[in-house]
């Protein structure tokens, strides 16, 4: 007789290690979900990710984009498709002795409206990139040339001209022919207008940065003037992408104005690299376009073939601070001669596309998030159509280039651009013919990009992430055992509590962009009811963006060019603190909800453009130096620089910058705008780590020693895109570096000035190795809430360390700071009190000032070390405390008990209201709550007695077997139960369920409520069991059997 509890535990180890698919060529299911009305042959650009053993033959790894193959959801009909590496293990993208471990695919599908289209990517002996119909040609002297098969176009290589040529192939003649005065025109306070077509010499370049039949892309890159303050070769400049994709008349085009100037102001006479914008409009003439024409905004349409002039506006007046719907005001006007009036129809926020063309042809140009990244406009006069990035005219701000105004916001038109900002816009060119019935489904489609995802299961199994590679999804872990009768502060009652915790972390989650999932508060305005998500333009009560939330409602922007994509700090911005871009995406990739993805972009473009102190030289070398007061490849921090009251002053620091979300984007996307800067930081941090020069501003500009923990983070998520080992062995020296460095170990063996080791916390052990690092912020307060702060960055390092030396010593170390949380740092409360409960919870500051100090906040990012702990030496004790802080963690998330005279315990039914209007610490907490137990959760699964079952984002599953043991020869009978958690159908469900090693599958045994499933079979170690179009809120059931081996 065997136990099925001990040996599947076994079984699912080893998957979990990857080493289920060395047994079966790869065959993964992609998921693309589309919320929208249906698309038609719609392009998909998404990085799939792949497991070190890996093979296309059941034995040789895949190295080499020619062993992959997509499928439809059959698994036996090829698609056409492109592919692109975009990560290896343990080597460079171009390292082709490396496996792959992110591949991008580029293919275009027709996809059901509100519903999941499944596709396969298979390892194949014969594959590769196959059918499409982009060419491009590179080789011509003065320009590059990209056919689509539906569009010619060319990409000047002497200056940005926008496009030097647009031909339909529909068409005779030319759309566009080359001029000099296309191209994105800039006017700043002490220049007159300048454009993209004038570069100074040396300066310009136009290259193909990806090629392909499916999706090529043409990168340009230029500057327009060197910076006021720096001057030399730092520049204020631009780069711009085109996509082209197979048989398309449109183009995708990305905009990014650059600054690379000085950042802070020189404080002697306040001179730094500031701009101050009169204009940014990106211009391009028709010339063959008729004479009689018609210009088309939202809301107006007027032919004309005379002088005629047309704008459209959209603007933005604060009259009611806190409902941002009366806020916003678009609108059309023409100048007949006379001046502009307003015409046709306007109203709130528009969409934002403008269409100019003659009876047979035209140009339809559409930007993402035109409305909430106001002020916006579109101008057309003759045969000439313009998008105003930054409308001459709109802007709220005045000053003169190269000096700060350090007193404040000064009114004014033009747009404050500071050292180091960069701003990049997404725009859709439709070079149409003379039907436009497709205008709206094309512009909307391209408001929505998609992905194609595998489940959260298999990208589990993969270890691919970035980091440490964990990754349960929604379903994937179900809590058993405990006992309901025992105490709150008993383990076994613990255990019992993790469903219902588990359910309300879901809850919480959601509650980001769904406030149904979320609770009261108390309202803050008349008509709120006190629940309150992200954004919710169509509903002020409910969104956080709408009442321009923050410390003081009704006071912060959460729109507008320089505002949206970020969240709020106390009385302003935040730069998406604790990484809300990776949070964001790993909960998409969790539970594959479209709501996370559609916060992840505009947070991933926001944090990479503003946040970001970006420093290059010409040519495009990126600047690692030490500058002023403050550092450049940093975040702009907490009081940032996009509050109109910032004195340009507060530095940036390594301590509150994260790299992983940037990295983890571009794996999904392949946009190389985040790769450059994720690699840029790192090698920033990296020099930050090793360079003795840097060490002695640490106390002015790190202090804290979460500093070393998120610059391992970043430097580990880094080292997923470029195999760069170097990043890997300065991650080392960051963490358990020897004598004279400023590792993490290190720290731990610093003495307070009194020579009082700082580890001793009430009854916990003095003495070196007692985990807790010191540092000398606040004039020798060892500021222990920062303890948590490198638990995850370790065991990303671990994770991705080989064994030897380097390991061994970091895992020394960090058993070590895993017994100060379990004994310590996290050693306050969990115990009963009488008949009340004291929450779990960690210290706050050293000294603490009495028994109950704390809140439980900081928890949350211990769980996963404590886990860890337990997976390295199976110590029950780690892993009942991590437990208990992921239980008391959501149950009373918002406990606090950090001040004199706060109640130290709870009532044991009590449960802290799930909301997010807490927005003192809006831009923290909930991205801490977000990122944290992911790997708590793996080690949860791993240790599940069941098979693995996985599906398409929305399904969850649970399973559940006929019996506890069973002996050789045995036939078990295995439940599934699956439900649609989604607002869609999910098309063409195919649910994967992982089989141990010592079970086989008895063909025919799979039943579908009842009936026999047709096309059940197994793939590798793999059953996939078809179960059809499954509708929101439905689900089934599906047995089958196997016999114990």
């Amino acid at each position: 007789m065997r136990a099925l509890v001990s040996t599947m535990v076994a079984a699912l180890l080893a998957v979990s290690l990857g080493c289920g698919q060395a047994a079966s060529p790869l065959s993964v299911t992609l998921y693309v979900r589309n919320p929208g009305p249906a698309r038609s042959a719609w392009p998909i650009t998404s990085g799939v990710p792949i497991g070190r053993d890996a093979t296309y033959d059941g034995v040789q790894p895949i190295k080499s984009t020619s062993n992959l193959r997509l499928y439809a959801a059959d698994g036996t009909t090829p698609i056409d498709a492109q592919f692109r590496v975009v990560s290896r293990w343990d080597g460079a993208p171009d390292d082709a002795t490396k496996p792959i471990r992110w591949v991008l695919v580029d293919f275009q599908a027709d996809l059901v409206g509100g519903g999941i289209t499944s596709f396969v990517l298979k390892g194949v002996t014969a594959g590769g990139t196959t059918g499409g119909s982009v060419t491009v040609d590179d080789t011509p002297t003065g320009y590059i040339e990209v056919n689509t098969g539906a569009l010619a176009f060319r990409v000047s290589k002497t200056g940005f001209n926008m496009f030097d040529y647009v031909k339909r192939t529909a068409d005779s003649a030319p759309l566009v022919t080359s001029s000099p005065s296309n191209g994105v025109l800039i006017r700043t306070q002490s220049t007159p207008d300048t454009n993209s077509t004038v570069n100074p010499t040396g300066s310009y370049q136009a290259v193909v940065e990806e090629r392909g039949p499916w999706r090529t892309v043409v990168r340009v890159r230029g500057f327009y003037k060197v910076c006021p303050y720096t001057q030399s070769s730092y520049y204020l400049g631009y780069t711009v992408r085109i996509y082209a994709y197979s048989g398309k008349d449109w183009v995708r085009v990305t905009y990014t104005l650059e600054n690379s100037g000085q950042p802070w102001y020189d404080s002697s006479n306040k001179a730094t690299d500031v701009f101050f914008i009169d204009k940014l409009h990106a211009i391009l003439n028709l010339d063959g376009l008729g004479n009689t024409r018609t210009a088309t905004f939202q809301g107006y349409s007027d032919t004309f073939s005379g002088s005629e002039k047309y704008k459209f506006e959209q603007t933005h007046t604060l009259v009611a601070p806190a409902d941002e719907s009366q806020n916003f005001a678009y609108a059309s006007y023409k100048d007949g001669g006379t001046g502009y009036a307003k015409a046709g129809t306007g109203g709130k926020r528009a969409v934002g596309w403008a269409d100019l063309s003659d009876s047979t042809h035209g140009l339809t140009v559409a930007m993402r998030w035109f409305w909430q990244n106001y002020p916006k406009a579109f101008y057309i006069s003759g045969k000439q159509l313009q998008v105003g990035l930054f409308p001459e005219g709109l802007g709220s701000d005045d000053g003169v280039d190269g000096m700060m105004t350090t007193s404040g916001h000064v009114a004014g038109q033009r747009y404050r651009f500071l050292g180091c900002y960069w701003k990049t816009y997404d725009m859709l060119y439709w070079f149409h013919g003379s039907d436009v019935s497709g205008r709206d489904a094309l512009v909307a489609a391209f408001q929505s990009p998609l992905l194609a995802v595998p489940s959260s299961s298999y990208i589990d199994a993969t270890r691919a992430l970035p980091g440490h590679g964990r990754l349960v999804g929604r379903g994937d872990w179900t809590p058993t055992g405990g006992d309901s009768s025992a105490n709150t502060s008993d383990p076994q009652r613990v255990r019992y509590d993790l469903r219902e915790a588990l359910d309300r972390y879901e809850d919480f989650l959601r509650g980001r962009w769904d406030y149904t999932k979320t609770a009261s508060p108390g309202g803050q305005y008349s008509g709120d009811d006190g629940r309150y998500q992200l954004y919710s333009p169509d509903d002020p009560s409910h969104g956080l963006a709408e009442r321009r939330a923050s410390n003081g409602w009704g006071q912060v922007d959460w729109y507008g060019w320089e505002d949206y994509g970020d969240t709020t700090w106390l009385d302003h911005h935040n730069h998406l603190g604790y990484d809300w871009t990776y949070s964001t995406l790993v909960q998409f990739l969790r539970t594959g909800d479209v709501a996370w993805w559609n916060l992840a972009q505009p947070m991933a473009i926001h944090n990479t453009d503003i946040d970001l102190v970006h420093c290059f030289k010409w040519t495009r070398v990126p600047q690692l130096w030490y500058v002023k007061n403050a550092d450049v490849w940093v975040e702009r921090w907490e009081y940032d620089a996009h509050d109109k009251n910032w004195d340009g002053l507060t530095a940036g620091k390594f301590s509150h910058t994260w790299n992983k979300g940037r990295v983890l984007y571009y794996l999904l996307t392949g946009e190389e705008m985040y790769a450059e800067c994720a690699n840029a930081l790192a090698q920033a941090q990296a020099d930050w780590v090793t360079n003795p020069n840097r060490l002695p501003s640490l106390n002015s500009t790190a202090r804290e020693t979460r500093w070393q923990g998120w610059c391992i983070e970043s430097m580990v998520a880094d080292y997923a895109i470029t195999g760069d080992a170097n990043l890997l062995a300065t991650a080392v020296r960051a963490a358990v570096g020897g004598t004279g460095t400023n590792s993490i170990l290190q720290q731990e063996h610093v003495t307070a000035p009194d020579g009082v080791t700082m580890g001793l916390r009430k009854d916990y052990p003095t003495g070196t190795g007692h985990g807790h690092t010191y540092n000398t912020e606040n004039g020798g307060v060892a500021g222990v809430h920062t303890d948590p702060y490198y638990c995850e960055p370790l065991i990303d390092l671990y994770c991705n360390l080989p064994p030897g030396t380097d390991r061994d010593n970091l895992k020394a170390y960090m058993l070590r700071l895993a017994n100060y949380f379990r004994d310590g740092y996290g050693g306050y409360g969990g115990d009963m009190d009488g008949t009340m409960y004291r929450p779990l919870r960690g210290a706050y500051g050293w000294p603490e000032g009495g028994t109950s100090s704390g809140y439980t906040q900081n928890l949350w990012l211990c769980c996963d070390e404590l886990a860890w702990a337990y997976e390295q030496t199976k110590d029950i004790s780690y892993l009942q405390k991590a437990e208990k802080v992921f239980r008391d963690g959501v149950f009373w998330w918002e406990f606090r008990n950090a001040y004199a005279g706060d109640s130290d315990s709870v009532d044991p039914s009590s449960r802290s209201t799930l909301y997010l209007s807490w927005t003192t610490q809006q831009g923290k907490e909930p991205a801490k709550f977000q990122r944290s137990f992911l790997y708590f959760f793996g080690v949860e699964k791993d240790l599940s007695p069941l098979p693995a079952p996985s599906g398409p984002p929305s399904i969850t599953l649970s399973i559940s077997g006929d019996r506890t043991s069973a002996a050789r020869g045995d036939v078990v009978t295995y439940t599934v139960t699956y439900r649609n958690a989604g607002q869609s159908t999910a098309a063409n469900t195919i649910l994967s369920i992982t089989l141990p090693a010592f079970a086989g599958y008895l063909s025919g045994s799979a039943m579908l409520n009842g009936s026999p499933v047709a096309g059940a079979a197994v793939v590798g170690s793999v059953l996939q069991i078809p179960v059809g179009d499954v509708a929101a809120g439905a689900g089934g059931t599906v047995t089958f059997q196997v016999r114990m081996q």
